[in-house]
Protein backbone atom coordinates (compact mmCIF):
# COMPACT_ATOMS: atom_id res chain seq x y z
CA UNK A 1 0.00 0.00 0.00
CA UNK A 2 1.23 2.97 -0.99
CA UNK A 3 1.69 6.85 1.27
CA UNK A 4 -0.98 7.92 -0.91
CA UNK A 5 -3.47 4.91 -0.75
CA UNK A 6 -3.02 5.82 3.37
CA UNK A 7 -4.05 9.34 3.35
CA UNK A 8 -6.41 9.17 0.61
CA UNK A 9 -9.28 10.11 2.41
CA UNK A 10 -11.45 13.31 1.29
CA UNK A 11 -11.87 14.85 5.25
CA UNK A 12 -8.97 13.89 7.91
CA UNK A 13 -7.11 15.16 10.93
CA UNK A 14 -3.83 13.87 11.67
CA UNK A 15 -2.69 14.22 15.30
CA UNK A 16 0.15 12.51 17.15
CA UNK A 17 4.13 12.52 17.69
CA UNK A 18 5.31 12.62 14.07
CA UNK A 19 9.30 12.52 15.31
CA UNK A 20 10.52 14.22 11.94
CA UNK A 21 12.47 16.86 11.69
CA UNK A 22 11.13 19.49 8.12
CA UNK A 23 14.29 20.05 6.40
CA UNK A 24 12.52 23.12 5.34
CA UNK A 25 12.55 24.08 8.85
CA UNK A 26 16.20 24.17 8.86
CA UNK A 27 16.95 20.46 10.04
CA UNK A 28 19.32 18.11 8.21
CA UNK A 29 17.77 14.60 8.91
CA UNK A 30 13.55 13.24 9.35
CA UNK A 31 12.52 14.87 6.78
CA UNK A 32 8.87 15.04 6.37
CA UNK A 33 6.85 12.82 3.93
CA UNK A 34 6.46 15.08 1.00
CA UNK A 35 3.10 13.50 0.25
CA UNK A 36 1.74 14.28 3.67
CA UNK A 37 2.62 17.97 3.53
CA UNK A 38 1.09 18.02 0.07
CA UNK A 39 -1.99 16.67 1.29
CA UNK A 40 -2.70 18.09 4.80
CA UNK A 41 -2.38 21.01 6.16
CA UNK A 42 0.22 21.67 8.96
CA UNK A 43 -1.92 23.40 11.35
CA UNK A 44 1.05 25.16 13.48
CA UNK A 45 2.15 26.99 10.22
CA UNK A 46 -1.29 28.21 9.23
CA UNK A 47 -2.40 29.62 12.77
CA UNK A 48 1.11 30.57 13.75
CA UNK A 49 3.04 31.50 10.69
CA UNK A 50 6.62 32.10 11.52
CA UNK A 51 6.28 30.54 15.00
CA UNK A 52 8.90 27.27 16.24
CA UNK A 53 6.33 25.73 18.06
CA UNK A 54 8.82 23.26 20.34
CA UNK A 55 7.33 20.45 21.75
CA UNK A 56 10.22 18.64 22.30
CA UNK A 57 11.72 21.41 24.56
CA UNK A 58 15.72 19.59 25.63
CA UNK A 59 16.63 22.82 26.78
CA UNK A 60 13.73 23.64 29.86
CA UNK A 61 12.24 19.59 30.19
CA UNK A 62 14.55 17.52 31.62
CA UNK A 63 12.83 14.75 31.02
CA UNK A 64 13.19 15.66 27.00
CA UNK A 65 16.84 16.33 27.69
CA UNK A 66 17.50 12.77 29.23
CA UNK A 67 15.59 10.84 26.73
CA UNK A 68 17.50 12.89 23.90
CA UNK A 69 20.53 12.12 25.59
CA UNK A 70 20.05 8.40 25.58
CA UNK A 71 19.29 8.68 21.95
CA UNK A 72 21.78 10.58 20.66
CA UNK A 73 24.65 8.32 22.54
CA UNK A 74 26.56 7.49 19.94
CA UNK A 75 27.24 10.53 18.69
CA UNK A 76 28.04 11.33 22.14
CA UNK A 77 25.52 14.80 22.24
CA UNK A 78 22.15 15.95 23.00
CA UNK A 79 19.71 15.89 20.23
CA UNK A 80 18.13 19.84 19.77
CA UNK A 81 14.64 20.93 20.83
CA UNK A 82 12.10 20.69 17.83
CA UNK A 83 8.18 20.24 16.79
CA UNK A 84 7.93 16.68 16.91
CA UNK A 85 3.75 16.86 17.72
CA UNK A 86 2.03 17.76 15.17
CA UNK A 87 -1.51 17.98 13.68
CA UNK A 88 -2.39 18.08 10.67
CA UNK A 89 -6.08 18.23 8.16
CA UNK A 90 -7.25 18.08 4.42
CA UNK A 91 -10.49 18.55 3.00
CA UNK A 92 -11.26 17.55 -0.49
CA UNK A 93 -13.05 21.05 -1.85
CA UNK A 94 -11.27 23.82 -3.08
CA UNK A 95 -14.16 26.15 -2.92
CA UNK A 96 -15.53 25.61 0.20
CA UNK A 97 -13.71 25.42 3.54
CA UNK A 98 -16.02 22.39 5.53
CA UNK A 99 -13.18 22.88 8.91
CA UNK A 100 -10.57 25.75 9.57
CA UNK A 101 -8.40 26.11 12.14
CA UNK A 102 -9.00 28.96 14.21
CA UNK A 103 -5.78 28.76 16.95
CA UNK A 104 -3.52 25.78 18.00
CA UNK A 105 -1.85 26.30 21.44
CA UNK A 106 0.76 24.23 22.98
CA UNK A 107 -0.23 23.06 26.38
CA UNK A 108 1.27 20.35 29.40
CA UNK A 109 4.61 23.28 29.36
CA UNK A 110 5.03 23.91 32.53
CA UNK A 111 6.15 22.14 35.37
CA UNK A 112 3.86 19.95 37.50
CA UNK A 113 6.41 20.15 40.81
CA UNK A 114 9.59 20.02 41.34
CA UNK A 115 11.87 16.70 42.17
CA UNK A 116 12.27 15.94 46.04
CA UNK A 117 15.69 14.27 45.07
CA UNK A 118 17.38 17.02 43.07
CA UNK A 119 14.98 20.02 42.64
CA UNK A 120 14.46 20.09 39.28
CA UNK A 121 11.23 20.76 37.31
CA UNK A 122 9.25 17.70 36.72
CA UNK A 123 6.88 17.89 33.40
CA UNK A 124 3.78 15.51 32.32
CA UNK A 125 5.93 14.13 29.69
CA UNK A 126 8.79 14.57 27.80
CA UNK A 127 6.70 16.02 24.84
CA UNK A 128 3.96 19.07 25.06
CA UNK A 129 1.07 18.36 23.97
CA UNK A 130 -1.02 20.68 21.19
CA UNK A 131 -5.07 22.17 21.76
CA UNK A 132 -6.66 23.24 18.75
CA UNK A 133 -9.95 24.86 18.10
CA UNK A 134 -11.85 24.42 14.64
CA UNK A 135 -14.73 25.25 13.56
CA UNK A 136 -16.62 23.06 11.00
CA UNK A 137 -17.89 25.67 8.77
CA UNK A 138 -17.86 29.62 8.88
CA UNK A 139 -21.53 29.72 10.30
CA UNK A 140 -21.26 27.21 13.36
CA UNK A 141 -19.84 27.22 16.48
CA UNK A 142 -15.85 25.89 16.76
CA UNK A 143 -15.04 23.22 18.82
CA UNK A 144 -11.86 22.20 20.46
Amino acid sequence: MSVQDKIGFDFAILIGDFNFRNKKEGYSNHETVPELEERYTDVWKYCKPGEAGITHDVENNLMAKELSIRVYQKNGKVGSSNRFDRLYYKHKFIDEEPWEPLDIQIVANQPIGRSQYDNHDIYLSDHYGLHTTISTSKNTQPFN
